[in-house]
């Protein structure tokens, strides 16, 4: 295994999936470790809790809508570039979100010497993700904004399913993807996200 700066694990799977959760509870149990969300870091630029050399740019964008490949790409590592202890995990929350992305995303781990373990698939119905998001918009006082959300859900729905399945495939070819059923307990859940990561950062996943 070649001795690489940063350790990579990427986690994918349905807004609602449980993707948070899991990355927040592995966070808490070990220090240093750092969880990247594209949809964070958008949030913190946007409200100015952080700088980046985007930072005019996201001012002005519509964050709801689809953005370059190129700038979140380049958001993602801004990021994972701030974890200097190659001995400490980063865990990437939701991304690469296309397949066009992911040959963007590979290059860019291989310019920066990380070493990827993989990637997690936290599968969960549409159902089971739809219920889990409208609970966490109702804590957040978002009932208005997903009232909207869930009036378009099945064309948005199915368009994930498919966007979500392709680029999956590309990943496939670049790393081991570990799937977990995530309709279960959170409990029952992250004890399947740990032995996964464990495999993951094994030798024999090693590259």
């Amino acid at each position: 295994m070649n001795k690489c700066e940063r350790k990579l694990l990427l986690l994918q799977g349905f807004p609602g999936s449980g993707k948070t959760t899991m990355s927040e509870k592995f966070i808490s149990e070990n220090r240093g470790a750092m969880h990247v969300s594209i949809g964070d870091i958008w949030r913190n630029i946007k409200t100015g809790k952080v700088a980046s050399k985007y930072s005019e740019y996201i001012m002005n964008a519509d964050i709801t809508k689809m953005q370059p490949n190129e700038i979140t790409n380049d958001l993602i590592f801004e990021k994972v570039l701030q974890q200097e202890n190659q001995d400490h995990l980063v865990i990437i929350d939701g991304y690469p979100r296309c397949s066009d992305a992911v040959e963007l995303f590979i290059g860019s781990s291989r310019q920066e010497k990380c070493r990827l373990l993989g990637c997690i698939c936290l599968q969960s119905t549409i159902k089971n993700s739809t219920e889990r998001m409208v609970g966490r918009g109702i804590r957040r006082g978002e009932e208005e904004f997903l009232a909207k959300k869930i009036t378009a859900a099945d064309r948005y729905n199915q368009y994930k399913i498919e966007t979500y399945d392709k680029t999956l495939r590309k990943l496939s070819e670049y790393m081991p993807l570990q799937y977990i059923d995530a309709n279960r307990s959170i409990e029952q859940v992250y004890a399947d996200f740990v032995i996964s990561l464990s495999k993951m950062s094994s030798e024999e996943y090693g590259e």
